[in-house]
């Protein structure tokens, strides 16, 4: 059988009896972080002004979170998959170096809310689009990576697709065709990368909306081609170079729920930089180190988090991208926070200062591990001649060291509540732990 074939198979056949307490457990979780990072990025200037965008186009009875009022439900899973990922503080998977909730959750839930469908329906369909999302992604990473490719956005749309066939019951025949589809919708470069522009922000309402409509137009019989990754001029050819992990690409899907092992976002950056920011935090209750002690900090890190070397920053994205930046507010003391990215915080030349000390570079023994491991090794000269070391894989949010359901309540109130106030916080948090997956704010 082949890949697509696989995907199919597993979209058609799930069924409840083979999803898990645990998984359910993790459905609130993964939840729950969404809603944090769609709330309170529906607040940021990307966020704002891709909603007023789609409002000018017309309103609509689709829900889109920190707004009043509503919008088509394909502009709603635009928007709100955009805003999800406006603070790049949305969940995510190692091995497939790609976020999940901000691409599936927008489409499920709108698709969902127009169909009335029911909570069974919608927890599968959510199942299936993690699935199949990380499997995709596992598949080409790093290989997409290395060409440019945003995996969240490539991955993504299969997921989407994915789950939407599942939400409206097709068949095998209708979902390999809706898989074909959305081929033609996949993309997303890392061109903003050191650029300034805040179009990554898009990627996931793109996948978002299109998988939607990759799997309707499969509904009305219009099929794209069979086979879509292996084929010549598919997704393996053209998004990775045709090097891909094939142990991983004949397992079937499924067996075993990938849901479980991603990870959530204990701060708003690239998950890049989340292992440089712990072992420097680490360092630090050690050691009491000032920034004026510093004469060099040497960072060793695999090669596709070495592409977040940049020290010129130019925006948000550009300084959540930035290894040099973090570590530098890790080194001075600093919790990192959503505050933490502002180019106009009044501190920015003494950050810059130290940015400059700073050297990110390829170390084989973090390139060894990866992608199974973010590992950093990193050595701080000192003025005075002494040196610094440590090497450190120990990320908070990742399965061995998880976040429990209680920090994600309490990132959800420290986000949204300003936004949303304190008696939807409520009904919020206990709708999300009976699982009331739609109308999320109902009573």
């Amino acid at each position: 059988m082949s890949f697509t074939h696989r995907i199919a198979e597993f979209s058609v056949g799930l069924k409840d009896q083979d999803i898990t307490e645990e998984v359910r457990e993790q459905i609130k979780k993964v939840y729950l972080d969404y809603l944090t990072a769609a709330i309170s990025g529906s607040q940021t200037e990307v966020g704002k002004k891709v909603y007023e965008y789609y409002s000018e186009l017309g309103k609509g009875e689709s829900t889109v979170l920190g707004q009043d009022t509503g919008l088509n439900y394909h502009n709603a899973a635009f928007v709100n998959g955009t805003s999800a990922h406006c603070l790049d503080f949305d969940d995510g998977h190692t091995k497939g170096s790609v976020h999940i909730g901000c691409v599936i959750f927008p489409a499920v839930l709108a698709v969902a809310e127009k169909n009335n469908s029911s909570v069974q329906q919608v927890i599968r369909a959510i199942l299936v689009g993690y699935e199949v999302t990380i499997r995709v992604a596992s598949v080409i990473h790093p290989y997409s990576r290395q060409r440019g490719f945003h995996n969240t956005s490539v991955a993504g749309i299969f997921g989407v697709t994915a789950a939407i066939s599942h939400l409206l019951e097709f068949n095998f025949d209708e979902t390999v065709g809706a898989l074909g589809n959305a081929a033609s919708f996949a993309g997303g470069t890392f061109a903003f990368l050191g650029s300034g522009s805040e179009v990554k922000r898009l990627h996931p309402g793109i996948a978002a909306r299109d998988g939607i409509i990759a799997a309707e137009l499969s509904k009305r019989k219009l099929y794209g081609p069979s086979d879509i990754f292996e084929k010549e001029g598919g997704v393996f050819d053209v998004f990775a170079g045709g090097q891909i992990n094939n142990e991983l690409a004949e397992l079937p899907i499924g067996r075993s729920f990938e849901i479980l092992n991603i990870y959530i976002k204990p701060y708003p950056c690239c998950r890049h930089l989340h292992v440089v920011i712990d072992a420097i935090k680490e360092i630090q209750e050690q050691h009491h180190i000032s920034p004026t002690e510093i004469k060099k900090v040497k960072i060793g890190v695999n090669k596709v988090t070495s592409f977040h070397s940049h020290k010129e920053c130019n925006s948000l994205l550009d300084l959540q991208m930035s290894i040099p930046f973090v570590a530098a507010v890790a080194l001075l003391g600093e919790e990192i926070t959503v505050d933490s990215f502002n180019l106009e915080r009044t501190d920015y030349e003494e950050i810059r200062k130290v940015m400059e000390t700073i050297d990110v570079v390829l170390d084989e023994d973090c390139e060894r591990v990866y992608p199974l491991s973010r590992k950093t090794n990193i050595v701080i000269y000192l003025q005075a001649g002494q040196s610094i070391e440590i090497s450190f894989d120990t990320v908070k949010g990742e399965p061995p060291n998880p976040i429990s359901m209680e920090d994600l309540q309490q990132k959800f109130t420290k986000n949204c509540e300003n936004i949303i106030g304190e008696s939807a916080i409520k009904k919020v948090t206990n709708n999300v732990e009976n699982l009331h997956l739609i109308d999320i704010f109902s009573t």
